[in-house]
């Protein structure tokens, strides 16, 4: 079942929340044109209307969340000072919130820089400072919107009830590797039914060996209530028994090159190389079936050539400057220490 949905503002800044799934097909914008010169200048400018999304649902560890602004539309007013932006098809999931500006220079603004947090904190601010101060309709320009005078930005969409299957697991983008709590020193066991299967009378299965202090596992989500982890195998584990694996590492040797692979086998692609004297953060462990050698998933960051080297290898972002770089072996099979664990 879909709706007209509408929103107006009346400000160059200003922000919204998504209620249902929301589709922007068209913005309008209107402003006051008095004087000729003012008509001149306004005809001549365009102006542009940035927006930072910030979805309401995440990933369970964060991961790509704060996305950064972009320019939704341009606008060129004609002499009336109308002027229309149609044929979007700008999706906003429930639950997100949205912060808009217009803007007559082609550069972000800097509120819209913030994080998402932080946006949201200098909005609140913003508008109780409007709402305390005796601000007319007719007052409502901005230093950044050059000559424009009583703006009234509108946009129009429709919105969507919710109809698809709302999964009960958040997935893990890149944190996904956890170990047991110091003094837990074996998992409790989760029944669960086989994978596929929701019915009542299903089979319920244990995992064949508990996991004990010191073992590394990877998980692929966490429930929506935060109280249990999704094991890749499909079985669960309580998260309140568990923290993400997090370890430092520093090479062991300086004549052993220590190389970073795509992914854990010793003939994978190479993407790096860690250098000597270098402490590298570890996110990740996890052996090669074959060889049964231990490998440690690298995060990149701090190097000289860290850009050049996510670029080149099309890394996976974190945050800003560091990258999921790949994974370097621990030790050989014949006993040959690669890497060994820095503690800070």
């Amino acid at each position: 079942m879909e709706r007209v949905w509408v929103h107006v503002s009346r400000a160059p800044l200003f922000s919204f929340t998504v209620g249902r799934r929301t589709t922007v097909s068209s913005i309008h914008l209107r402003c006051a044109v008095e004087g000729r010169d003012n008509k001149v200048e306004i005809e001549c400018s365009r102006f542009y209307l940035w927006a930072k999304y910030m979805p309401g649902t995440t990933t369970a560890d964060g991961v790509l969340s704060d996305q950064p602004p972009h320019v939704v539309a341009s606008f060129q007013l004609d002499e009336t000072g109308l002027a229309s932006s149609a044929g979007l098809t700008w999706m906003l999931a429930e639950g997100s919130a949205v912060a808009m500006q217009l803007m007559s220079q082609p550069h972000v603004p800097g509120i819209l820089q913030q994080s998402a947090e932080e946006l949201m904190t200098s909005l609140e601010d913003h508008n109780n400072a409007i709402a305390s101060s005796d601000v007319t309709p007719e007052a409502n320009s901005s230093p950044s919107c050059g000559p424009l005078n009583d703006i009234t930005i509108t946009l129009v969409g429709v919105e969507k009830e919710r109809d698809e299957y709302i999964s009960p697991w958040r997935p893990l983008l890149v944190y996904r590797w956890f170990e047991l709590k110091q003094h837990v020193r074996e998992a409790t066991q989760i029944g669960s039914r086989s994978r596929g299967s929701m019915r009542p009378g299903s089979e319920v299965k244990f995992r064949k060996r508990p996991m004990l202090n010191g073992e590394v596992r990877e998980a692929t989500g966490l429930s929506s209530c935060g109280n249990y982890v999704l094991w890749q195998d499909g079985t669960l584990g309580y998260r309140r028994e568990l923290v993400p694996y997090r370890r430092f590492f520093i090479p062991a040797r300086e004549d052993k090159c220590v190389r970073v692979r795509s992914f854990p086998h010793r003939f994978a692609d190479i993407v790096g190389e860690v250098p000597h004297g270098c402490v590298v953060e570890a996110i990740g462990r996890k052996k090669d079936p074959y060889t049964k050698e231990e490998y440690a998933l690298l995060v990149l960051s701090g190097l000289p050539n860290a850009v050049a080297l996510a670029e080149t290898y099309e890394l996976t972002s974190i945050e800003r400057g560091k990258w999921v770089w790949g994974w370097s072996k621990i030790a050989s099979s014949n006993g040959v220490v690669f890497l060994w664990e820095y503690v800070i």
